[in-house]
């Protein structure tokens, strides 16, 4: 029964709309990935861009040439993390997402977005693990709260 219950929530929460990459953080003083320092170049723009458009495949080709540069720039390991969850590749997602966070992305979306990919492989306590660290640098970051109370709580951290 509760391998049932695990998969209804699981089903639930992956259909979701997703957040859109531009709108990921409106809320008010939370930083966003469009902010950081590494997005001001006109390559790095153009490859946020085509993932912006849901040019995953384009995108993605993009940002692994600027990963090659700039190999722990957590923005690009987010992107790119985000582009290969949206084309269903979720073992390529959940590694550069988890790249992202492991290099302190400065944006609450990579702890989100690590924590659906979790989901998605069916990782309910990862995902969880996912939000604690996102929430404890960001913990009132909307998203992230709004999908630990979908999720439930596990930790002693939950809110």
């Amino acid at each position: 029964m509760k391998r049932i219950l695990e998969s209804a929530l699981l089903i639930a929460l992956l259909t979701l709309p997703a957040v859109h990459f531009a709108a990921a953080s409106q809320q008010a003083k939370q930083p966003t990935p469009q902010a950081h320092q590494s997005s001001h170049d006109p390559e790095t723009q153009k490859a946020i861009r085509l993932a912006i458009d849901g040019l995953y495949e384009e995108a993605s080709r993009s940002l692994r040439r600027l990963l090659r540069q700039r190999p722990k720039d957590p923005l690009l390991l987010y992107y790119l993390g985000v582009c290969y969850h949206k084309m269903d590749r979720n073992g390529l997602a959940l590694e550069y997402l988890r790249q992202a966070v492991d290099e302190e992305a400065p944006f609450p979306q990579a702890y989100l977005w690590l924590a659906r990919s979790y989901l998605r492989h069916e990782e309910p306590g990862s995902a969880r693990a996912a939000l604690d660290q996102g929430l404890s640098l960001f913990p009132r970051n909307e998203d992230l709260l709004e999908m630990q109370a979908r999720l439930g709580c596990a930790t002693p951290n939950c809110r």
